[in-house]
């Protein structure tokens, strides 16, 4: 593993089946995962934790994904963003206008549901690409960020071709 410490990611996701799923494949990508079952528990997770990346459903009880993102960029607009990397996964991906998303909320990507957990390792392979405090590249233990993610647009380091 290239990394000096691994990149910490905290998934919000209430259903705890695909929770458990994301988590486990994430950890076998050699990611630190934390997780959360909806907007509140990632809310006060933020709080006292420091994450490198936020991979958050956006249909939840109690607080959904796009109120969560809301709460961090009103904390960033009074220079206290507990996260500066998002990854959002929803179910209406269509529903939503992608670039005021990704330049409200500075979204990485944004994932249709459904979706494998492969493709989530893929697209934070390609954001997160290289460890700051080493320089290296991160390491591909699954084996799929040299695919072209089908169902996620992202922003940032990696340049999509669909839906700009």
């Amino acid at each position: 593993m290239p990394w000096t410490t691994p990149p910490v990611i905290l998934v919000v996701e209430d259903d705890p089946v695909f929770r458990h799923l994301l988590r486990h494949t994430l950890r076998h990508a050699d990611y630190d995962v934390v997780t959360a079952v909806d907007g509140i528990d990632a809310w006060e997770c933020l709080q006292n934790q420091a994450i490198d990346l936020l991979v958050t459903d956006h249909q939840m009880p109690r607080c959904s994904g796009i109120e969560l993102l809301e709460r961090i960029h009103a904390a960033r607009l009074q220079g206290n963003s507990p996260v500066d990397s998002a990854i959002l996964c929803t179910g209406k991906r269509h529903e939503f206008d992608h670039a005021s998303l990704r330049s409200r909320y500075g979204l990485l990507a944004l994932l249709g549901k459904p979706f494998s957990p492969r493709k989530l390792v893929q697209t934070i392979a390609h954001v997160l690409p290289i460890d700051d405090k080493t320089g290296n590249e991160h390491q591909d233990p699954i084996g799929v960020a040299a695919q072209t993610p089908a169902s996620c647009e992202s922003w940032g380091k990696w340049a999509p071709t669909v839906g700009r």
